[in-house]
């Protein structure tokens, strides 16, 4: 075991609400609101022991925080529409699932309210969410609905190889990074909550289901990686380019050869081997692209 990267595994529960020296375990005291995390900083280089359950629950807890962060220059409104979008898209915001209020929720995309709202009637329009009334009323999560293939098959066709290139050299550092810090910081719950996800994938039923427990599963190790920053980088490339891994026929994605890929990386986290980890990652994504620029040749010949 590696002290300095699984002391949440060691710190016992009734060690829960004390005040414990972590300098000599950590290089330095992450803060509160750090995943993977067991403590709550105090002061530098101590912290006060936390719930273990907690720490597996935040993830989830905060999600909407974590993935929805503010938007950028543009048509603000559509801004917030897009993002939300891709937040249902990609699972992170389930169907069923009640959006925060109106406030938080604006105050959280960096937007009015009123921008907010016009956002929420986009996606109103779109059948993404819907809005009820009454005590227990809000916004709520409908679904991200099917995969268009002739949309999904008309945008890769209009990606030019290049871009793909591109998009492929900048999802391996991602991933890349996030698998090794991953392995170096992930806990046995953050593991096992880990294997789940990749299991998840195989048994996912139709393609809109496998695309989405195949970007959570990736989202998930970023999450891991404990750093805000890869985590919202790896979210936007899930976000660009997760619909097209798993386009229908002619030629989807191997299901059997992305389970494997994901339980080797899965193991090297476990067994802590970072270099290990970012280079069955980055390998990953680099096959992904390549099965892409192919299908992209066959769709732009036909």
């Amino acid at each position: 075991m590696n002290d300095m990267t699984r002391v949440p595994d060691f710190v016992g529960d009734t060690s829960i609400g004390k005040e414990v020296d972590v300098s000599p375990l950590v290089p330095r005291c992450p803060e509160a609101t750090t995943f993977g995390n067991r403590f709550r900083s105090v002061r530098p280089g101590v912290a006060k022991v936390w719930p273990a359950e907690c720490r597996t629950r935040l993830p989830e807890e905060c999600m909407w925080k974590t993935f929805l962060w503010p938007v950028g220059g543009g048509v603000r409104s559509e801004a917030v529409a897009q993002r939300i979008a891709e937040a249902v898209t990609l699972g992170l915001l389930r169907e069923g699932e009640q959006l925060p209020s109106e406030v938080d929720l604006a105050a959280q995309l960096g937007v009015s309210t009123v921008t907010l709202r016009e956002g929420l009637s986009q996606l109103r329009q779109r059948g993404l969410i819907e809005t009820r009334r009454g005590r227990h009323g809000g916004n709520f999560v409908c679904g991200r609905g099917t995969l268009d293939r002739t949309s999904l098959q008309s945008r890769l066709r209009t990606t030019s190889a290049a871009e793909l290139r591109d998009m492929g050299d900048e999802h391996m550092a991602i991933a890349c990074a996030c698998a090794r810090l991953a392995a170096e910081r992930a806990s046995s719950s953050d593991i096992e909550r880990l294997r789940r996800y990749a299991a998840a994938v195989p048994s996912a039923r139709g393609v809109a289901q496998r695309a989405q427990t195949d970007s959570r599963f990736h989202i998930e190790i970023a999450v891991i990686s404990q750093s805000e920053r890869l985590t919202k980088r790896e979210v936007s490339a899930q976000a660009e380019i997760s619909e097209l891994l798993w386009l229908p026929k002619p030629e989807p994605n191997s299901v059997d050869a992305a389970s494997q890929a994901h339980e080797a990386i899965v193991e090297a986290i476990a067994d802590e081997d970072a270099e290990r980890a970012g280079r069955l990652a980055a390998e990953h994504v680099r096959t992904n692209i390549q099965r892409l620029l192919s299908l992209r040749l066959k769709l732009t010949e036909s």
